[in-house]
């Protein structure tokens, strides 16, 4: 039934043109007066060839159907309107295709992040263990500081998770700058402390407007990194030229090498690995809220002297 249906719609634009063929006829047998047993003629004559054009029409378009399903076909094989048709079907399988791969690409990204967070996590549940059966006096504080990155490490899994979720989960609004990197940097305050750094707030107040949820995870994670990765006793700054956002430390660095990978899932540059709480997951969540929130981010880097971490504001600061 199913065929007899596609027949069927193969063959209705060829029967129109024979009929519009037949009205043609007609009208120069009525203008030049003639006799109307022509038209009649014409039909009696014409009516196999018209049947024939309909049959190949219809061989071919079942012919190159099954071509298709086989995947064995060449292209003498078809008429030009059937390379369309084929050109077509290709772009679409083609389209098919890259989502899917795209599809199994962040299935395994969030399946490797899953065993290395997994893995990352252990340290510090086995050290906390560790420190309850220690009767030391300083336990209370080693305990807390574990905590905090478990607690850190659990933040970013779930931000991961979020993100595939991301345009369903954004609003807009005024956003104070300084006031947000003063709200990070108090979550952030005793692991400045442990190190005796000195954070230095230089922004104006000024608003921007975006996601302020989102734009936080990005703020405090820059910030963690820059506390996590600088010396003790040193120094961060946070600043604003034009409409670019610094955040700027005095610590490891980057290596050149390193530079162009830091925004990949996973990665782990030769620096970060000297800290056993790196996960490779930090930058990689950054760039990829600053993509969706249309914020640029470079980053600048000299090993052993430090860090700067540049965010292009695209959209106008207002000076409050």
């Amino acid at each position: 039934m199913d065929k007899l249906k596609e027949a069927i719609k193969v063959s209705i634009p060829y029967i129109i043109t024979y009929l519009i063929l037949i009205l043609i006829f007609a009208f120069f047998v009525y203008l030049y007066n003639l006799k109307w047993v022509l038209v009649l003629a014409f039909v009696q004559f014409t009516w196999p060839f018209g049947v024939a054009i309909v049959l190949i029409a219809e061989y071919r378009y079942f012919y190159v159907r099954k071509k298709l399903q086989h995947h064995d076909y060449r292209q003498s094989d078809v008429f030009m309107r059937d390379q369309l048709y084929l050109k077509e079907l290709q772009s679409l399988k083609q389209k098919v295709n890259d989502e899917r791969n795209q599809e199994l690409l962040t299935q395994k990204e969030r399946e490797d992040y899953i065993r290395l967070w997994s893995h990352e996590i252990k340290t510090p549940l086995t050290r906390m263990k560790l420190m309850l059966d220690d009767d030391h006096q300083n336990s209370n504080n080693k305990l807390q500081k574990q905590v905090r990155i478990i607690q850190s490490q659990l933040d970013l899994l779930l931000t991961y998770e979020r993100i595939k979720s991301f345009n369903s989960d954004i609003h807009f609004k005024e956003v104070n700058l300084k006031d947000e990197c003063n709200h990070c940097l108090k979550n952030l305050m005793e692991m400045a402390i442990d190190k005796n750094l000195t954070v230095q707030n230089n922004l104006p107040s000024v608003t921007y407007l975006t996601d302020e949820k989102w734009l936080k995870i990005v703020l405090e994670q820059l910030l963690l990194n820059a506390i996590k990765y600088s010396n003790d006793n040193g120094q961060i700054k946070i600043e604003l030229q034009g409409n670019v956002l610094k955040i700027i430390d005095n610590g490891i660095g980057i290596q050149a090498a390193d530079l162009p990978e830091i925004f990949k899932a996973g990665y782990i540059g030769k620096n970060t690995r000297q800290n056993e709480n790196a996960s490779g997951l930090g930058l990689y969540i950054v760039n990829q809220i600053c993509q969706k929130l249309n914020i640029g981010i470079n980053v600048q880097s000299v090993e052993n002297h430090g860090t700067t971490v540049n965010l292009s504001l695209v959209s106008k600061l207002i000076q409050k």
